[in-house]
C-alpha cells in the first residue's frame, strides 16, 4: 500500500510540474496558443529581422489585451474595401 501512494505521489507530482502553470496562470493556454500563432509567420520575415518582429508582435497584442480592447490592424493594400 505504502509503495502504491509514493508512486501516486510521485506521478501527480511530475503532473503538477509539467502541466501545473494552467492551474496558477489562468492565461498559460492563451500565451502557449499565441506563441505557436506567432511561429507560424517566421517563414514570411527574414531570418534576421524574426527576433525583433516576434517581440513586437507580441507587444502589440499584449498591449491590445491590457487596454480591453480588440486588436484591430489596417487592412492590407489591395483588400481594402
Amino acid at each position: 500500500m505504502v509503495n502504491l501512494l509514493k508512486s501516486l505521489d510521485e506521478q501527480l507530482s511530475e503532473n503538477l510540474q509539467q502541466h501545473g502553470h494552467y492551474l496558477t496562470d489562468p492565461n498559460a493556454i492563451d500565451e502557449e496558443r499565441l506563441d505557436a500563432a506567432i511561429s507560424q509567420l517566421a517563414p514570411f520575415v527574414p531570418e534576421d529581422r524574426w527576433p525583433h518582429t516576434r517581440d513586437e508582435l507580441l507587444r502589440i497584442i499584449r498591449a491590445s489585451r491590457g487596454t480591453g480592447r480588440p486588436l484591430i490592424l489596417p487592412a492590407a493594400p489591395g483588400n481594402q474595401g
